[in-house]
């Protein structure tokens, strides 16, 4: 494949690494859920389904990536960058879901706050080798967003 073709379909070779299938899925199957499960439940469950399609269904692809973005700044920057887009998405989810203003400072924060746990559970995965559950990374962070820290041990 030329590398002209090879930019018809990603803008950036970054683009490359972080392009997947999965965001207007997970997203339509967000939106999918009852009405009346609390918000957090309908994330985890969106959430643990993606991860377990990942791994289930391109599991080297998924560590890569991962390491990648640990690895090249500029890939991590790209991810960023596209996870800001991907931030008002989950805004307009979160707004249809509980009434609130899209473009609201609350539902904002809620959005980025969940976008920035999960690749800080993504960075922590690849950092750590992969050896621990992915799905159980991400619900730990969807707990620190939920709850806020654990209390520290003595």
């Amino acid at each position: 494949m030329s590398p002209s073709t090879v930019f018809r379909y990603f803008p950036t070779k970054e683009d490359i690494v972080i392009t997947d299938e999965y965001d207007e899925p997970l997203l339509a199957e967000l939106a999918a859920r009852p009405a009346d499960e609390p918000w957090t439940d309908s994330v985890r469950y969106v959430i643990r389904k993606a991860v377990r399609l990942a791994m289930t269904e391109q599991p080297e692809i998924t560590e890569l990536r991962a390491r990648l973005m640990l690895e090249v700044p500029a890939v991590r920057a790209r991810m960023r960058e596209t996870l800001t887009g991907i931030g008002r998405t989950l805004a307009d989810a979160i707004a249809g879901r509980t009434g609130l203003a899209p473009d609201g400072l609350e539902v904002r924060v809620h959005a980025m706050s969940l976008i920035g746990g999960l690749l800080e559970a993504t960075m922590y995965w690849a950092e750590h080798g992969h050896r621990e559950d992915y799905a159980d990374l991400a619900d730990r962070a969807i707990d620190v967003i939920e709850h806020g820290l654990p209390a520290a041990k003595s």
